[in-house]
């Protein structure tokens, strides 16, 4: 028998979630899991009460005014640029996420390993060597790549990911730097920075671990790219609006950047769709850009135990709901 037999649970990216979380959530209350299409999501919201998404959909004001029923959004996730905040706040629709959750997120180390991931993809060539032995082609010369022991760590941010990145940047024998103006603390192993600029001039390879608020969308624009050292690396498994994506792509293409790489961009809707998107383009051709399609996150026991914990969160949620009513 279900904890909640009235309330009607639509889990809409199915492919996504993970089977022990679909199991524990069909426990809590009658659940339909589907991958439902963006287009077609105001259509499927509109008889259930409460919402899963990841990030392949958006809940925005269009899904939002078709669900009249709708009393809570749930997202395992930390960023919530993809749910329309205010007409959530506006209908008193509850958004239920892992913003905030830092005990929790303490155990999800899956994107600062990312991170790591791409910089090593990406300094030591690793994409473009494995093709090159896929062609029976054995050329060692020609993927020489850089030692990550010695060189300058700039981390932008130091939360949560940004102190476990800062970890793993030590072990490397990296000199790490960080900004972040909020940090209460930074350890004396880690160098804080006054200002951003200290950090761009200083370091050979920079990592973003920020928020997309405000103030941190396109934080790293033309002029931020013309203060980093000439031959830096940028990697970004943040958000993608935090760069001007026109000024990394001329900062790649003029060499004052050497190589990025990126887990997120500022419009991955588009790319779902199917439009051209310069950046990719861009990475088509040339080996010094290599992009990931948001799966910092993506590994498989982060997104069980983020699904479970999104879970349990739910099941408060509706037991607080039901005392109240």
């Amino acid at each position: 028998m279900v904890e909640f037999p009235h309330i009607r649970i639509l889990v809409a990216e199915r492919s996504s979630f993970s089977e022990k979380g679909l199991q524990a959530l069909s426990a809590l209350a009658p659940t339909t899991a589907l991958d439902i299409p963006q287009s077609e999501l105001p259509n499927a919201v509109a008889a259930y009460d409460v919402l899963f998404v990841r990030l392949g959909l958006r809940v925005d004001s269009q899904v939002l005014q078709a669900a009249p029923n709708l009393i809570a959004i749930a997202t395992p996730t930390t960023g919530l640029d993809h749910i329309d905040l205010e007409v959530a706040h506006r209908r008193n629709i509850v958004v239920l996420s892992l913003k905030g959750e830092r005990a929790f997120l303490e155990t999800v180390t899956s994107t600062a390993e990312h991170t790591f991931a791409l910089l090593l993809a990406l300094v030591r060539h690793i994409p473009q060597a494995v093709r090159s032995v896929e062609r029976y082609e054995w050329r060692r010369d020609v993927f020489r790549g850089m030692e990550l022991n010695g060189k300058t760590f700039g981390i932008i941010g130091y939360g949560r990911l940004g102190s476990m990145v800062a970890r793993y940047a030590l072990a490397f024998g990296m000199r790490v730097l960080a900004y972040d103006p909020y940090a209460a603390y930074i350890p004396e192993s880690v160098e804080r920075c006054a200002t951003l600029q200290e950090l761009l001039r200083q370091s050979d390879i920079i990592s973003l671990h920020v928020d997309l608020r405000p103030e941190t969308t396109a934080l790293l624009d033309e002029q931020a790219f013309a203060q980093m050292k000439k031959g830096a690396i940028l990697v970004n498994t943040a958000r993608g609006a935090v760069i001007d994506e026109d000024a990394l792509l001329r900062a790649l293409e003029n060499g004052h950047l050497a190589a990025a790489a990126l887990d997120v961009l500022a419009d991955e809707a588009a790319v779902q769709c199917g439009a051209s998107y310069p950046l990719i383009e861009y990475a088509r051709t040339h080996d010094n850009l290599i992009i990931t399609p948001h799966i910092g996150g993506a590994s498989q026991e982060a997104i069980e135990k983020a699904d479970l914990f999104l879970v349990e969160k739910t099941r408060r949620f509706l037991h607080n709901l039901s005392q109240t009513e």
